[in-house]
């Protein structure tokens, strides 16, 4: 086959899905202006809104972008104007606390919005809404709810990041490509050599037009925070086994292991299991593999944010999968042990202003697959977490404790 049929086999290859992308395309059209004719049968005055970020996603990618949104706050002020946030159902007390947003809109989990009726209902929300910039922040789990609320939302600059190193291989594809250019008015291409903190400052500038940098960020404005539910007056450690994705974790065995290992150094210190109640098995099964049971308490699932924040600010040090409370950890300069694939490399860590947390990672050769794994077909546990060895973890928290015998003179 010469060059010229070559190319165009490959174009005949590709039209089709461009035809499906922009029937896509237009379907989403046709269902947004029903879904907004519907939602507006019954709006009341335009609220006007002058920024309105949206952080839809996990725990940890709403603590990773707390510096920038602080920053937001600072210039919207400067500017007389307001910022309004919509997140996730169970960040909305927590967003409510933070003093950078003047209104917090809540939005169910997107599992619970595949009927047509339940769209409409979440976009009365949005009926009254009018804002200067739109800026939507989520990349990794960025969805066509999002993308529908932001096309909702009547704003002249609308603002988002695309990751096109990573989109390409997702079902559907062209069908978010052209949503995407559909709806945003101002498209940032994603950056793999910059964490994603970075990405969303550059984001934020654009949108702004101003300049944002990449800061440390801080809890402090939670302070006073409640008394932690650790038991007595006992120092702990905080351990975090679980994580939304089980393939990230760490194996119970290598986790008792660990545990094991340092009640024999430091009896005196007791393991606290924290986490969401999705995580109660496997943290009960890290439990039921430790020798030294007794010195294990398990928290996962009995605790709120606010008291889990709490625990994490009394503990002498932090074991845990690259998940949600790392980023709490990091914000409150607690020493961490991070154990983490490399999956996302170098998007949310390392990071280099989480100058308290000790990446612990294997070698490999496939780094930024976004955890679409080429080794192998649907691990339990991914192979670059799997590769993390107990004595390796063992050794930097054995250095670690070393530093404390040397400051304080604990055995």
């Amino acid at each position: 086959m010469n060059a010229a049929t070559e190319e165009k086999s490959q174009m005949q290859e590709h039209r089709p899905n461009r035809v499906r992308g922009l029937i896509s395309s237009v379907c989403f059209s046709l269902k947004s202006g029903l879904t907004s004719f519907c939602a507006r049968l019954r709006f009341g005055r335009r609220e006007q809104h002058g920024i309105l970020l949206l952080r839809n996603d996990a725990l940890g990618d709403f603590m990773i972008s707390i510096p920038l949104m602080m920053q937001i706050h600072e210039a919207a002020a400067k500017r007389g104007t307001t910022v309004t946030v919509v997140v996730s159902e169970p960040m909305r007390d927590f967003a409510g606390a933070c003093p950078f947003f003047d209104t917090v809109i809540s939005i169910p989990a997107r599992k619970d919005m595949g009927s047509f009726r339940k769209r409409i209902s979440l976009f009365r929300k949005f009926a009254g809404l009018r804002a200067d910039v739109v800026i939507n922040l989520p990349i990794f789990s960025r969805c066509a709810i999002e993308d529908f609320i932001v096309h909702f939302i009547k704003a002249e600059r609308k603002f988002t990041l695309e990751n096109l190193k990573i989109f390409p291989v997702f079902p559907g594809t062209e069908e978010f490509r052209n949503r995407t250019k559909f709806i945003y008015s101002g498209i940032l291409k994603y950056d793999p050599e910059k964490t994603l903190q970075e990405n969303e400052t550059a984001l934020a500038s654009a949108a702004l037009n101003e300049h944002f940098s990449p800061r440390p960020g801080t809890l402090d404005f939670l302070r006073p925070l409640p008394d932690p539910l650790a038991p007595g007056a006992q120092e702990y450690y905080l351990v975090v086994p679980g994580s939304a994705d089980p393939r990230k974790c760490w194996e119970k065995e290598k986790f008792a292991s660990l545990i094991d290992s340092i009640t024999e150094v430091r009896p005196d210190l007791r393991a606290v299991m924290i986490g969401s109640s999705g995580d109660k098995e496997i943290s009960r099964a890290v439990v039921e593999c430790c020798t030294h049971k007794e010195a294990v308490a398990d928290l996962c699932g009995r605790t709120t944010l606010m008291q889990l924040i709490a625990l994490v600010d009394k503990a002498q040090f932090v074991i845990t999968n690259d998940t949600g409370p790392l980023h709490i950890a990091a914000l409150l300069r607690r020493r961490t042990f991070c154990l983490t694939g490399l999956g996302h490399w170098g998007a949310y860590v390392p990071n280099r202003l989480y100058e308290t947390v000790d990446c612990i990672h294997s070698e490999c050769d496939c780094a930024r697959c976004s955890w679409m794994c080429r080794k192998e077909t649907n691990p339990a546990v991914f192979p670059c977490v799997r590769a993390i060895e107990p004595e390796t973890v063992w050794s930097r928290i054995r250095a670690f404790l070393a530093t404390q015998k040397d400051e304080d003179g604990k055995p």
